[in-house]
């Protein structure tokens, strides 16, 4: 990625992150924030991810490590989902029948030839 696509990525990161501040207490807002700061952070190459915390195993915690500014990191609601003992296959053939089922009539032309 040139310089340019790569301040474009951070001034979407900084303005991600300027919306979690802003919206710190409506954890369904935030919450979305929080994962796409995730994802922008991931394409410019900084170190994030999840991370448990000890004290509280349920919660999972995202972590940015903001280069040059330091780590911040947010607890994330537990899903409430009990595992249904899926394999990674059954998780390949859920996601293409999903795929399947919803990708619109013009694009099944593209992606049935």
């Amino acid at each position: 990625m040139d310089i340019r696509e790569r301040n474009e990525k951070k001034r979407k990161l900084a303005k991600l992150l300027k919306y979690i501040t802003d919206n710190y207490s409506d954890y369904d807002k935030r919450y979305i924030y929080i994962l796409k700061a995730l994802v922008k952070a991931k394409e410019l190459g900084y170190t994030c991810g999840f991370r448990c915390d000890e004290k509280e195993i349920q919660w999972p915690v995202i972590v940015i490590d903001l280069e040059g500014f330091g780590q911040v990191s947010w607890h994330m609601p537990p899903s409430g989902i009990e595992y249904d003992n899926s394999t990674q296959q059954d998780c390949r053939d859920r996601c293409l029948k999903f795929f399947l089922e919803h990708k619109g009539e013009e694009k099944k032309r593209k992606y049935d030839k």
